[in-house]
């Protein structure tokens, strides 16, 4: 919980008062503190909205670049009495316009072609001989899924020996969308009780095509954003802890710029009316009496109110009332204010809420 203390803005003179509580002779010369007569101070617990500014920077793509897929060197073979041994390799892609594979023969017989198989669709059948080799596969074989086969036929009649290839350097060469992605992560620990809403404020300096937020894995943003772009999400998206937000490229999209997020929730805070006055030297050594006089109006919640005069000696004054409408007054001794700076506190007590107006102190 948290306090707001009202300090007023107050009116200070010097007066010839006739008489008042106290006490004191007619005809003295008084300091009267006072505020102003049509403020209106409003006192006890109050639920208020605060925020929590976060700061983040992202950089998301999602471009077509070449994907290299490295193997392992290996022998293929086939022959009808020696059976056969082949490469395979499963690789994924998002809708991939080219596929390059390369390789170097270092040791062959050259007694029938090599084959290569794109999902079991044949895409090169050639007799090799040693040396480096890049075969580029037709476009209408390429899938996001695809598995490849490099293979020998057999050697047929040549039944003392199989089709030999010895393959090194083997490369696998595909353009698809490559993503990077940011994930920023905040903690409501302590406020998701009383969590409105976020807000995000993104500035751009690179905006080419359209971005997805998720929230928790809930999608709360997806389309292309202007250059300074708003995004908003509430309680049922977020979490108690830890809660990740991440931003995403579509496909062809790149990204780029800053932001600032503000957590917006409720906390409590205590309201409390806080008056300074002074006492100086000569008035407090012959110090014969004052007031403090307030009225309250607008009591929205029962309670009490507590009146107390602080200084540099601690609390020299208090009471503790009930709340209600109506004018307050009490009379001040020598042992109720310090000499200098004194001030004057007007709180609530038991939950009491109210407003306070025409604020007066004499001393």
């Amino acid at each position: 919980m948290g306090f707001a203390i009202i300090i007023v803005g107050i009116l200070v003179f010097s007066s010839v008062e006739d008489s008042f509580i106290g006490g004191a002779l007619s005809g003295t010369q008084r300091t009267v503190v006072t505020s102003s007569a049509d403020e209106s101070f409003a006192v006890g617990p109050e639920n208020v909205e605060t925020f929590l500014p976060y700061h983040m920077a992202f950089n998301v793509s999602n471009l077509r670049e070449p994907a290299v897929h490295a193997l392992e060197d290996w022998r293929v073979f086939s022959g009808a009495m020696f059976g056969s041994g082949s490469m395979r390799y499963s690789l994924d892609a998002s809708m991939p316009q080219f596929m390059v594979i390369s390789f170097t023969v270092s040791k062959t017989n050259s007694y029938a072609p090599l084959i290569i198989k794109i999902n079991g669709k044949e895409a090169v059948r050639k007799v090799l001989s040693p040396g480096d080799y890049s075969f580029q596969i037709d476009r209408e074989l390429l899938a996001d899924k695809m598995d490849v086969e490099i293979s020998a036929e057999g050697s047929g009649w040549k039944i003392w020996a199989p089709t030999v290839y010895d393959l090194s350097n083997v490369r696998i060469i595909v353009d698809t969308f490559s993503e990077r992605s940011y994930v920023y992560r905040f903690d409501l620990s302590g406020k998701y009780e009383t969590f409105r809403r976020g807000r995000m404020t993104l500035n751009f300096a690179e905006n080419q095509g359209s971005l997805a937020v998720l929230l928790n894995g809930a999608e709360i943003f997806n389309q292309p954003p202007g250059n300074s772009q708003n995004v908003e999400f509430y309680r049922d998206n977020a979490k108690d802890g830890v809660n990740g937000l991440e931003f995403r490229a579509s496909e062809g999209s790149s990204l780029a710029g800053n932001g600032v997020m503000a957590i917006t929730y409720v906390t409590s805070q205590e309201n409390k009316l806080v008056q300074p006055f002074n006492v100086s030297n000569s008035t407090y050594g012959n110090f014969m009496g004052g007031e403090v006089r307030f009225d309250v109006t607008g009591v929205s919640k029962d309670g009490g109110i507590g009146i107390l005069i602080t200084n540099d000696k601690g609390t020299t004054f208090s009471r503790f009332e009930t709340a209600q409408a109506g004018e307050y007054r009490y009379a001040l001794n020598a042992t109720n204010v310090a000499k200098g700076s004194n001030q004057l506190v007007i709180e609530s007590a038991g939950g009491g809420v109210f407003s306070v107006k025409n604020v007066r102190i004499t001393v």
